[in-house]
């Protein structure tokens, strides 16, 4: 009998331990709230980013709103630009005003949920309107002009000293060999391009486009442009026409054609040669007449 009561009370107090643990997990879950995505429209704990693009005179300061599943109490905000915010009551939604424009990551710190909600608000001007200049450009790049001329292949190193910019700008840089790089906002970080023969050339400038999150307008796109560099290539020797069949002593003219990379053609000379041992050094360019 005595045992009995034992087993009873055991399976009571283990009953009871149970109950409790469920209660408390429960509400440690359900504390677990998620927020309205501003793009697809679904409930969840990661976001996409909350974009404002205003236009050349709409007014800087922008508001977001964020929208909770169900309502939360006692979360904490931190905004990102140093405004912390504790919400005591229970809240389905809430509107914050950020006074300056740029870009900014947000935290919502719930009590009893493990995960904490992160978010990008992006409040920039949408840069498509002319006369909205590229913001702080400051690359540094080596010397140019014609008396800086180089040998292909070459390196090229620029550095990013463009102060100012937030975790979500980045630039668009076009080398002037056809080749792009997407680089993001390292402050005072160098990136290093290799032009190569064939595809270096004369006057080569290169083009650094500001992206912000509102985009960049392909028609009028903010840029900075670099230059010009001068890439000197291995020359290709070619004459016009490339072979003739004469049917009698007659005058040629032959043209040369050939591709002089980055230097004046004053500068050198083209040695013309033919079969029977004629030889003859002449200036460039040459528009040179044969007699057979």
């Amino acid at each position: 009998m005595e045992q009995n009561w034992y087993r009873t009370r055991f399976y009571f107090i283990g009953l009871l331990v149970l109950i409790i643990s469920l209660v408390y997990s429960n509400k440690s879950i359900g504390q677990c709230i998620n927020v309205k995505d501003p793009v697809s429209g679904l409930w969840t704990n990661s976001p996409q980013s909350f974009l404002r693009c205003p236009a050349l005179l709409d007014p800087i300061p922008g508001t977001v709103t964020i929208n909770f599943q169900s309502p939360a109490s006692n979360f904490t905000i931190d905004w990102g630009n140093g405004d912390i915010q504790t919400y005591p009551g229970p809240q389905s939604s809430i509107t914050y005003t950020y006074p300056t424009a740029q870009a900014f990551n947000f935290l919502i710190s719930i009590p009893g949920c493990p995960d904490t909600i992160k978010g990008t608000y992006v409040n920039q001007r949408n840069i498509t309107a002319a006369g909205v200049s590229v913001p702080g450009v400051g690359f540094i790049v080596p010397p140019a002009g014609l008396s800086n001329k180089r040998c292909v292949p070459e390196d090229l190193t620029i550095i990013n000293g463009s102060p100012g910019m937030n975790g979500y700008t980045k630039w668009i840089v076009e080398w002037g060999d056809d080749e792009i790089d997407t680089i993001g906002n390292d402050f005072m970080r160098s990136y290093t391009h290799t032009y190569l023969p064939g595809t270096a050339g004369c006057s080569l400038q290169i083009r650094v486009t500001y992206l912000n999150g509102c985009g960049v307008n392909p028609i009028n796109r903010p840029k900075a442009a670099y230059g010009d560099y001068f890439f000197k290539d291995i020359d290709s020797a070619a004459i016009t026409p490339a072979s003739v069949i004469l049917c009698a002593p007659t005058d040629v003219s032959i043209n040369d054609i050939s591709k002089l990379n980055c230097l004046d053609s004053l500068d050198r000379e083209i040695l013309w040669t033919r079969t029977g041992g004629f030889a003859a050094p002449l200036p460039n360019p040459g528009d040179n007449v044969f007699r057979p």
